[in-house]
């Protein structure tokens, strides 16, 4: 049985949105271990991985949605200590084993905006692994990557495919005591790290992600509100204005409650990507981790729920289409 929810409000030149909140349990159990390469098992989700890893999928490692009983949420980690892999989740919009719906996004005109909203926790079992230091370890990855037909899904992942995304890069935290955190640049990238100086698009800054409130049995939730425009292009290159909205929350599973600790506008940056007009017209949302150095970064593993997303097509679209809808209603007023 499925229970993901997915919904298209609305396909061809409106926007079309839809959501997920990873409580599908095919898409992977407490235990289970995947190989090396590439998984498409039954659920809307595909994943990549350069190294053995662990997905889990249940609700003591998952967000608490304000749902008594617990909401399932997806935990990404490696099964190696100190092991250099990437795990990026591509969503395709599919409930079968081989990938046949397929979720494009067309990005390619301008003014075309994709908004993604996303739940994170650096650890909702409420226990960081390591003290951590600046080795380049990007600990949550969200975003789009160009995946032009759904048999290109393997071998795709967020930084090295083209792609666009925000990220936070770990450059510190400590796993002592009851004030756990990991300390992290947020960042706009499109590449991923090579070491502890590898550049950015732009960033707004550090901050510290915590993950042991002091109520026993709560955690922290961050919640993600990214929205990417199309700003026009410069030889080719899209550029684009991402502006970011994060809201910070303590969950508490036993009590189903989310108590709401801050909101803060980040604000806006325009950025050169390195995607083009071809690339764009064939996004898909993704999630990932990119870890350089498993035994020097407080988070190994990277936990999400709670994800929505929309596509707003250019102006010019939308009013294309809106001429045609007037035309049409025009033509019916002068039959009668």
């Amino acid at each position: 049985m499925f229970f993901g929810l997915f919904v298209i409000l609305a396909q061809g030149a409106f926007a079309a949105s839809f959501s997920y909140n990873y409580n599908n349990p095919t898409d992977g159990g407490a235990n289970d271990n995947e190989n090396i390469g590439y998984t498409s098992s039954p659920g809307p989700w595909v994943y990549n991985s350069t190294q053995d890893w662990q997905r889990r999928v249940r609700a003591s490692y998952g967000l608490q949605d304000g749902i008594p009983g617990g909401s399932f949420g997806l935990t990404m980690r490696s099964r190696a200590d100190n092991g250099n892999r990437t795990i990026t989740g591509i969503y395709n919009g599919s409930t079968t084993s081989v990938p046949s719906t397929t979720l494009s996004l067309d990005l390619s005109g301008v003014g075309a905006t994709f908004k993604m909203s996303i739940g994170w926790t650096p650890n909702p079992a409420r226990t960081l692994q390591a003290p951590g230091s600046n080795v380049g370890n990007l600990i949550a990855m969200m975003g789009m990557v160009s995946v032009p037909t759904p048999a290109s899904l393997q071998g795709m992942y967020l930084g090295s495919s083209p792609s666009l995304f925000f990220a936070l890069r770990e450059t510190g935290g400590t796993n002592v005591g009851t004030n756990q955190y990991s300390r992290s640049t947020m960042e706009i990238r499109n590449s991923l790290t090579a070491n502890a100086t590898a550049s950015d698009l732009a960033n707004y800054g550090s901050q510290d992600f915590f993950s042991m409130p002091p109520a026993a049995g709560a955690y922290y939730y961050y919640m993600f509100e990214l929205t990417f425009e199309n700003m026009g292009y410069t030889s080719n290159l899209a550029n684009f204005k991402v502006s970011t909205l994060l809201t910070t929350y303590i969950s508490n599973p036993a009590l189903g409650t989310n108590t709401l600790q801050s909101t803060q506008n980040l604000g806006s940056r325009t950025v050169a990507s390195s995607l083009d007009a071809i690339e764009l017209a064939t996004m898909r949302p993704a999630v990932s981790n990119h870890i350089l150095n498993g035994s020097n970064v407080t988070v190994t593993g990277t936990t999400y729920d709670a994800f929505s997303t929309s596509v707003i097509p250019e102006p010019t679209a939308l009013g294309l289409a809106a001429l045609g809808l007037l035309a049409f209603a025009h033509l019916r007023k002068r039959k009668r």
